[in-house]
């Protein structure tokens, strides 16, 4: 733990068996600790020897990132004394190693410190990567965050004490300290902006806010130099952080707001539990609330590259769900693009239908109103104005079915007696050769039945050979009733089977006839409405054009 205290440890040296050093060294961990001054009754020199990170480099007896002094080994088991002193949390390991051993460990603990900075640098520079290809804020903070762990953790196996030998250490001191606590403050940041998404409660936003507040006090107890109370209060704000990290996700975030979470809840318990434990392992220990031993260091180590690899593949998954999210939109963008451009194009052609349909029988109304010869022109202006009356009815129709405002009224009634009151509204009724199996019961809306009929009969009035007649039949057949209406071609000629059903379709030849275009657009949707079909068939001389409507006999 922390502590103003000075501690005395008592160390025993086995003695050298079987080997021709006659000198061991005496290697002492971590390189954050003040000051170690030595005791040995078998130094006659009586030259003070103390090392730490408050002395140079050079006060080691050898050059490692770790702390030494020179002892001479005995045949016989003997004591020697450290004096510690540290501003930091106190955590001592120590060993009294031959060189040959001192080398081989220094050497697989740089090759190990050598390999982990590198996963380090990967965690900092793969995601600047990402960031500066996607600009995502929360990346670049996490970017901050990663730089801050490499730092520390150079910082922390004192190789900045290797690299600048001939800087005041404790300037080096303080700069160590002063990221100790920089990285905390990033870390509680980063957390906030990841956590932005699923609506933290306020009582979270007021515990990073209380994290961050105390960022400037330790910094200004540091540029006084009081470095011990700085990194004691830093820890307690990262343990309480951590706890924090057990309960954030079942009673910290606003869950119910969330409609699409991109982590589940589950997800979201795992990460930071994870984060957590390593977080309270190192904090602990420093506080002395853990019993610490010679593995105590490593988590506090290793937290920046767990962190970094958990947020790494969060953050991974998070991109992807933008991008993925972000071709949604796109796809909906271009969507909508082709919907209004569909749309623009339907009121230009039905612009051009109502001026080309609605020119011929204004003509006939202005030649009659001119004339004024009424009677004469009878018979041609009510021609006129019925086929004014069809375009309009139809016109609102297809209005009133793109809004879906149809109304069903589902009775029954018999196919057969209105198939003959639509064929009695006509004036070439002879021209229709109606055949029917029974009166054909059909519970359906009177109404839309109507105006299906009447669409197909006007259809095979006007295009259909006038000198054939229009075939009508009506049959049951497996619970359906099949209406059919064929009508031989005409000099109108044979319709585009693919756009016959669509909207304000005409063949070329069609145009002589006043029509909106719509009327088989109609028959196809309405048949739709009341759960059945329309189809179209040619027969195989290509002579007679049949519509077949299918409706079920019971709604």
């Amino acid at each position: 733990g922390y502590s103003d205290s000075i501690f005395w440890i008592r160390l025993k040296i086995s003695p050298l068996v079987g080997t021709n050093f006659k000198n061991l060294l005496l290697r002492i961990q971590p390189n954050y600790i003040s000051s170690i001054e030595l005791f040995d009754p078998a130094d006659t020199t009586n030259v003070k020897r103390v090392v730490g990170d408050n002395y140079s480099q050079a006060s080691n007896d050898y050059n490692s990132i770790n702390f030494n002094f020179l002892i001479s080994g005995s045949d016989k088991e003997r004591y020697v004394w450290l004096k510690i002193n540290t501003t930091g949390s106190y955590f001592v390991s120590a060993q009294a190693l031959t060189i040959n051993e001192f080398i081989n460990t220094d050497l697989i603990q740089q090759l190990a410190f050598a390999f982990y900075i590198g996963v380090l640098c990967f965690l900092f520079i793969f995601p600047l990567t990402i960031w500066i290809r996607d600009k995502d804020p929360l990346n670049i903070i996490f970017v901050v965050k990663q730089f801050a762990a490499v730092t520390l953790v150079v910082l922390d196996i004192g190789l900045h004490r290797l690299i600048f030998k001939d800087t005041n250490p404790i300037l080096l001191n303080s700069v160590l300290n002063f990221n100790l606590v920089t990285y905390t403050a990033v870390l509680i940041v980063f957390h906030y902006f990841f956590l932005k998404d699923y609506y933290p409660k306020r009582w979270v936003k007021i515990l990073f806010l209380a994290g961050l507040i105390f960022y400037p006090l330790e910094a200004f107890e540091i540029l006084g130099a009081s470095f011990s109370y700085s990194l004691s209060l830093n820890s307690y704000v990262l343990t309480f952080i951590a706890i924090a990290f057990f309960f954030i996700p079942f009673f910290g975030l606003e869950w119910e707001k969330i409609s699409e979470p991109m982590f589940s809840k589950k997800s979201m318990i795992l990460i930071h539990h994870s984060i957590a434990i390593t977080i309270l392992v190192t904090t602990l220990t420093n506080l002395g609330f853990l019993k610490g031993n010679s593995f105590s260091m490593i988590p506090g180590l290793l937290n920046g590259c767990i962190t970094g690899i958990v947020f790494l593949f969060v953050l991974q998954y998070r991109n992807r769900m933008f991008r993925e999210q972000g071709v949604r939109e796109v796809a909906q963008a271009n969507a909508m693009t082709n919907f209004e451009r569909s749309k623009r194009q339907e009121k230009e052609r039905f612009i051009s239908m109502l001026t080309h349909e609605l020119k011929t029988p204004l003509s006939v109304l202005r030649l009659a109103y001119e004339s004024g010869d009424v009677v004469k022109n009878d018979k041609h202006v009510e021609g006129a104005l019925k086929d004014i009356n069809d375009v309009i009815d139809r016109c609102a129709l297809e209005d009133k079915l793109e809004n879906q405002g149809f109304n069903l009224l589902v009775e029954r009634h018999s196919l057969k007696r209105i198939v003959y009151q639509k064929i009695s509204e006509y004036d070439f009724a002879d021209r229709f050769k109606f055949t029917a199996d029974g009166d054909l019961w059909i519970e359906s809306d009177l109404n839309l039945l109507r105006i299906i009929l009447g669409n197909l009969l006007d259809n095979a009035i006007k295009y259909g050979d006038v000198n054939h007649p229009i075939l009508i039949n009506a049959k049951t057949e497996n619970q359906s009733i099949k209406f059919t209406v064929s009508n031989t071609v005409s000099e109108v000629g044979i319709p585009d089977e693919e756009k016959i059903f669509t909207k304000y379709y005409r063949s070329e030849k069609a145009h002589k006839n006043t029509g909106s275009g719509l009327g088989l657009y109609l028959v196809s949707n309405l048949a739709r409405l009341l759960k059945g079909e329309a189809k179209y068939f040619l027969s195989s001389d290509q002579k007679l054009i049949t519509f077949e409507l299918t409706l079920p006999e019971k709604m």
